[in-house]
């Protein structure tokens, strides 16, 4: 599931996911990434902004984990400053900085789902 405000950053990341055989759901903030997640629990996995409107990515993904704890997730950020604080230690690891690669997005999404 990838989960982003920005819709340029959604339909670019959906697209490099789909070219490489990815099945892709959208959520425009967390709350519908939540909403998404209640009706699609069979989630690989979570690509998720930070910094959102209604609900930050932070958030979604404790109330994500409070169902599903072992949900893999991958925050993406173009902030450097106090929003990655809110970033648990493990979480911190599974950080990427926008802008990034297609090629950098593909290899620590499948760094995560091999783990």
């Amino acid at each position: 599931m990838v989960v982003d405000d920005e819709p340029m950053i959604r339909r670019l990341v959906t697209w490099i996911l789909e070219r490489r055989g990815y099945s892709v759901i959208v959520a425009i903030d967390g709350q519908d990434g939540l909403d998404h997640f209640e009706r699609h629990e069979d989630i690989d996995l979570v690509l998720s902004d930070i910094v959102m409107p209604r609900l930050d990515g932070v958030s979604m993904v404790e109330q994500l984990r409070l169902r599903r704890p072992d949900i893999p997730v991958l925050f993406m950020s173009g902030y450097t400053g106090p929003e990655r604080s809110a970033l648990k230690d493990e979480d911190l690891h599974r950080l990427l900085d926008k802008p990034f690669t297609a090629e950098q997005l593909v290899e620590r999404i499948e760094q995560i789902l091999t783990r």
